[in-house]
């Protein structure tokens, strides 16, 4: 059973902990040298739609290589706590 994660909004995701860029990087690869793995978090194809027929895509903190779309790097630690950043 997968173990329960923090849920906030994207509001609250660019508040509390201030991401670096409005856009993602889109590979890993192009993720400055030197970023804590604590800073990086994964925008994630979720393979579902809402209900007006467009892509759900959450945000999540750490490095996931399945279905990501990007990386967003934060100015705040997500200190290795799993969250998910879900459209408000």
């Amino acid at each position: 059973m997968a173990e329960p994660h923090k849920q906030i909004t994207h509001s609250e995701w660019l508040e509390q902990y201030a991401p670096t860029r409005d856009q993602a990087y889109p590979t890993f690869l192009e993720i400055p040298l030197g970023i804590k793995p604590t800073h990086i978090w994964t925008l994630i194809d979720s393979g579902e739609e809402d209900d007006e027929g467009f892509s759900i895509m959450p945000i999540a903190s750490g490095i996931h290589h399945v279905n990501n779309m990007g990386f967003y790097v934060t100015k705040k630690s997500h200190d290795d706590e799993f969250i998910e950043v879900l459209d408000e």
